[in-house]
Protein backbone atom coordinates (compact mmCIF):
# COMPACT_ATOMS: atom_id res chain seq x y z
CA UNK A 1 0.00 0.00 0.00
CA UNK A 2 2.59 2.72 0.69
CA UNK A 3 4.71 1.01 -1.67
CA UNK A 4 2.42 2.09 -4.29
CA UNK A 5 1.61 5.51 -2.76
CA UNK A 6 5.23 6.27 -2.79
CA UNK A 7 5.42 5.29 -6.81
CA UNK A 8 2.21 7.29 -7.52
CA UNK A 9 4.13 10.50 -6.06
CA UNK A 10 6.80 9.76 -7.62
CA UNK A 11 4.76 9.17 -11.25
CA UNK A 12 3.39 12.64 -10.19
CA UNK A 13 6.56 14.67 -9.26
CA UNK A 14 8.54 13.64 -12.48
CA UNK A 15 5.27 14.35 -14.69
CA UNK A 16 7.01 17.70 -14.89
CA UNK A 17 9.96 16.69 -15.64
CA UNK A 18 8.57 14.69 -18.16
CA UNK A 19 6.63 17.46 -19.90
CA UNK A 20 10.07 19.70 -19.57
CA UNK A 21 11.61 17.12 -21.34
CA UNK A 22 9.49 16.71 -24.10
CA UNK A 23 8.80 20.39 -24.93
CA UNK A 24 12.56 20.88 -25.04
CA UNK A 25 13.07 18.17 -27.55
CA UNK A 26 10.51 19.15 -29.60
CA UNK A 27 12.15 23.29 -29.58
CA UNK A 28 15.47 20.86 -30.51
CA UNK A 29 13.93 19.24 -33.17
CA UNK A 30 13.11 22.86 -34.90
CA UNK A 31 16.61 23.78 -34.97
CA UNK A 32 18.20 21.65 -37.65
CA UNK A 33 20.11 24.65 -39.18
CA UNK A 34 21.49 25.66 -36.02
CA UNK A 35 23.34 22.52 -35.67
CA UNK A 36 25.68 23.80 -39.10
CA UNK A 37 29.42 23.75 -37.60
CA UNK A 38 28.52 22.86 -33.73
CA UNK A 39 30.68 20.84 -31.48
CA UNK A 40 28.21 19.58 -29.95
CA UNK A 41 26.11 18.28 -33.35
CA UNK A 42 27.46 14.48 -33.29
CA UNK A 43 26.99 13.98 -29.10
CA UNK A 44 23.27 15.03 -30.00
CA UNK A 45 22.59 12.77 -33.14
CA UNK A 46 24.80 9.80 -31.04
CA UNK A 47 22.11 10.41 -28.18
CA UNK A 48 19.09 11.07 -30.41
CA UNK A 49 20.08 7.18 -30.84
CA UNK A 50 20.06 6.46 -27.67
CA UNK A 51 16.87 8.22 -26.32
CA UNK A 52 14.96 8.16 -29.15
CA UNK A 53 14.14 11.65 -29.43
CA UNK A 54 13.57 11.87 -33.15
CA UNK A 55 15.93 14.89 -33.90
CA UNK A 56 16.52 13.49 -37.05
CA UNK A 57 20.26 15.25 -37.88
CA UNK A 58 22.09 14.95 -40.92
CA UNK A 59 24.95 14.16 -39.32
CA UNK A 60 26.76 13.39 -42.19
CA UNK A 61 25.75 16.42 -44.05
CA UNK A 62 26.53 18.59 -41.24
CA UNK A 63 30.02 16.66 -41.45
CA UNK A 64 30.73 17.25 -45.37
CA UNK A 65 30.13 20.92 -44.58
CA UNK A 66 32.01 21.75 -41.17
CA UNK A 67 35.70 22.73 -41.23
CA UNK A 68 37.98 20.61 -40.52
CA UNK A 69 39.11 22.13 -37.10
CA UNK A 70 35.17 21.27 -36.40
CA UNK A 71 34.90 18.06 -37.77
CA UNK A 72 36.94 16.57 -34.87
CA UNK A 73 34.35 17.80 -32.03
CA UNK A 74 31.22 17.31 -34.62
CA UNK A 75 31.92 14.08 -35.08
CA UNK A 76 32.27 12.59 -31.58
CA UNK A 77 31.39 10.17 -30.06
CA UNK A 78 30.16 7.93 -32.41
CA UNK A 79 31.97 9.06 -36.19
CA UNK A 80 34.94 8.63 -37.28
CA UNK A 81 38.08 10.02 -35.38
CA UNK A 82 40.27 12.19 -36.78
CA UNK A 83 43.52 11.00 -38.45
CA UNK A 84 46.75 12.17 -37.13
CA UNK A 85 47.46 14.99 -39.65
CA UNK A 86 44.06 16.99 -38.79
CA UNK A 87 45.26 16.59 -34.67
CA UNK A 88 48.95 17.75 -35.54
CA UNK A 89 47.06 21.02 -37.13
CA UNK A 90 45.25 21.93 -33.96
CA UNK A 91 46.31 24.17 -31.07
CA UNK A 92 47.74 22.17 -28.12
CA UNK A 93 45.34 22.51 -25.84
CA UNK A 94 42.66 21.59 -28.71
CA UNK A 95 44.80 18.39 -29.85
CA UNK A 96 44.48 17.30 -26.30
CA UNK A 97 41.27 17.77 -25.69
CA UNK A 98 40.51 15.38 -29.56
CA UNK A 99 42.79 13.03 -27.89
CA UNK A 100 41.04 12.80 -24.56
CA UNK A 101 37.72 12.56 -26.44
CA UNK A 102 38.51 9.52 -28.99
CA UNK A 103 40.10 7.14 -26.94
CA UNK A 104 36.87 4.94 -27.60
CA UNK A 105 38.68 4.71 -31.17
CA UNK A 106 42.60 6.00 -30.90
CA UNK A 107 44.80 5.13 -28.48
CA UNK A 108 45.42 7.39 -25.66
CA UNK A 109 48.30 9.82 -26.05
CA UNK A 110 48.98 10.18 -22.47
CA UNK A 111 50.36 14.51 -22.69
CA UNK A 112 47.18 14.89 -23.19
CA UNK A 113 46.60 14.16 -19.54
CA UNK A 114 48.41 17.13 -18.68
CA UNK A 115 44.99 19.05 -19.83
CA UNK A 116 42.59 16.92 -17.83
CA UNK A 117 45.23 18.03 -14.55
CA UNK A 118 44.85 21.26 -15.38
CA UNK A 119 40.83 21.35 -15.76
CA UNK A 120 40.79 18.95 -12.47
CA UNK A 121 43.35 21.61 -10.51
CA UNK A 122 41.33 24.70 -11.47
CA UNK A 123 37.97 22.82 -10.69
CA UNK A 124 35.75 24.92 -11.78
CA UNK A 125 33.08 26.50 -14.34
CA UNK A 126 33.66 24.88 -17.64
CA UNK A 127 36.85 23.54 -16.31
CA UNK A 128 35.11 20.90 -14.07
CA UNK A 129 32.58 19.78 -16.33
CA UNK A 130 35.17 19.04 -18.97
CA UNK A 131 37.57 17.16 -16.32
CA UNK A 132 34.27 14.98 -15.15
CA UNK A 133 32.93 14.03 -19.03
CA UNK A 134 36.17 13.44 -20.64
CA UNK A 135 37.48 11.50 -17.13
CA UNK A 136 33.79 9.33 -17.08
CA UNK A 137 34.66 7.70 -20.47
CA UNK A 138 38.54 7.24 -19.93
CA UNK A 139 37.20 5.37 -16.74
CA UNK A 140 35.12 3.38 -19.48
CA UNK A 141 37.17 2.84 -21.80
CA UNK A 142 41.20 2.74 -21.01
CA UNK A 143 41.95 -0.33 -20.41
CA UNK A 144 44.37 0.17 -17.47
CA UNK A 145 43.79 2.77 -14.62
CA UNK A 146 44.88 6.38 -14.35
CA UNK A 147 44.94 7.26 -11.08
CA UNK A 148 43.86 11.12 -11.87
CA UNK A 149 40.97 9.97 -13.54
CA UNK A 150 40.10 7.88 -10.57
CA UNK A 151 40.11 10.44 -8.28
CA UNK A 152 38.21 12.90 -10.49
CA UNK A 153 35.09 10.18 -11.32
CA UNK A 154 34.94 9.78 -7.41
CA UNK A 155 35.21 13.42 -6.27
CA UNK A 156 34.23 15.21 -9.12
CA UNK A 157 30.23 14.46 -8.69
CA UNK A 158 30.48 15.59 -4.70
CA UNK A 159 32.78 18.93 -6.06
CA UNK A 160 29.88 19.83 -8.87
CA UNK A 161 27.22 19.79 -6.47
CA UNK A 162 29.32 21.76 -3.57
CA UNK A 163 30.27 24.39 -6.88
CA UNK A 164 26.82 24.45 -8.90
CA UNK A 165 25.57 28.16 -9.47
CA UNK A 166 22.15 27.11 -7.75
CA UNK A 167 21.86 30.43 -7.81
CA UNK A 168 21.63 31.08 -11.11
CA UNK A 169 20.15 27.69 -12.69
CA UNK A 170 18.82 30.15 -15.68
CA UNK A 171 22.06 29.45 -17.29
CA UNK A 172 23.91 27.58 -19.81
CA UNK A 173 27.11 26.46 -16.97
CA UNK A 174 24.36 25.39 -14.85
CA UNK A 175 22.76 23.08 -16.91
CA UNK A 176 26.11 21.88 -17.87
CA UNK A 177 26.65 21.35 -14.17
CA UNK A 178 23.79 19.60 -13.93
CA UNK A 179 24.22 17.25 -16.51
CA UNK A 180 26.96 16.33 -15.71
CA UNK A 181 25.73 15.38 -12.28
CA UNK A 182 23.06 13.56 -13.63
CA UNK A 183 25.32 11.63 -15.92
CA UNK A 184 27.13 10.22 -12.41
CA UNK A 185 24.23 9.26 -10.42
CA UNK A 186 25.22 10.45 -7.29
CA UNK A 187 22.60 12.02 -5.37
CA UNK A 188 19.83 11.28 -7.82
CA UNK A 189 17.00 12.60 -4.88
CA UNK A 190 18.58 16.37 -4.46
CA UNK A 191 19.75 16.27 -8.44
CA UNK A 192 15.38 16.04 -8.90
CA UNK A 193 15.38 18.77 -6.56
CA UNK A 194 17.19 21.06 -8.97
CA UNK A 195 15.46 19.72 -11.82
CA UNK A 196 12.50 20.87 -10.70
CA UNK A 197 14.20 24.71 -9.82
CA UNK A 198 15.62 24.55 -13.20
CA UNK A 199 12.89 23.37 -15.44
CA UNK A 200 10.71 26.80 -14.11
CA UNK A 201 13.52 28.88 -16.58
CA UNK A 202 11.85 27.01 -19.34
CA UNK A 203 10.56 29.38 -22.30
CA UNK A 204 7.10 29.52 -23.56
CA UNK A 205 8.47 28.12 -26.89
CA UNK A 206 9.58 25.05 -24.83
CA UNK A 207 13.76 26.12 -25.08
CA UNK A 208 15.69 27.20 -22.15
CA UNK A 209 17.99 30.58 -21.87
CA UNK A 210 21.19 30.41 -22.09
CA UNK A 211 21.71 33.48 -19.13
CA UNK A 212 19.39 34.80 -16.54
CA UNK A 213 19.16 38.47 -18.50
CA UNK A 214 15.14 39.36 -18.95
CA UNK A 215 13.65 38.31 -22.09
CA UNK A 216 16.62 35.98 -22.77
CA UNK A 217 15.92 34.12 -25.98
CA UNK A 218 16.48 30.14 -25.95
CA UNK A 219 19.78 28.83 -26.67
CA UNK A 220 20.63 25.73 -28.54
CA UNK A 221 23.27 24.32 -26.25
CA UNK A 222 21.53 24.91 -23.11
CA UNK A 223 18.53 23.33 -24.56
CA UNK A 224 20.24 20.17 -25.74
CA UNK A 225 21.53 20.26 -22.15
CA UNK A 226 18.62 20.41 -19.94
CA UNK A 227 16.63 17.68 -22.70
CA UNK A 228 19.90 15.45 -21.70
CA UNK A 229 20.01 16.02 -18.29
CA UNK A 230 16.36 15.30 -18.13
CA UNK A 231 16.13 12.11 -20.23
CA UNK A 232 19.28 10.64 -18.22
CA UNK A 233 17.15 11.53 -15.17
CA UNK A 234 13.72 9.90 -16.34
CA UNK A 235 15.47 6.71 -17.56
CA UNK A 236 18.32 5.69 -15.84
CA UNK A 237 18.53 2.49 -17.52
CA UNK A 238 19.38 3.84 -20.90
CA UNK A 239 23.52 3.92 -21.39
CA UNK A 240 23.69 6.70 -23.11
CA UNK A 241 27.11 7.77 -22.95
Amino acid sequence: MIGALLLQLRIIADSSLLEAQQRAIAWLRAQHLAWVDTYTVGLASWLDKCYGWRLRLPIQRYLKKASPRMKVFAAWPGGNPPHSPTLQHLPLNERHYAQLLWTHKLPLDTTALSLLAAWWQRGKDYDLTHAYLVAYRLKKHLPYRVPLVDQIVEQGPPRLLQTLPADQLCTDLAWEYIAMWALSGFRRDLLGKYLREAIQYQRPDGGFPGTCEPGAPSALHTTFLAAWALSIYLYPLIQGL
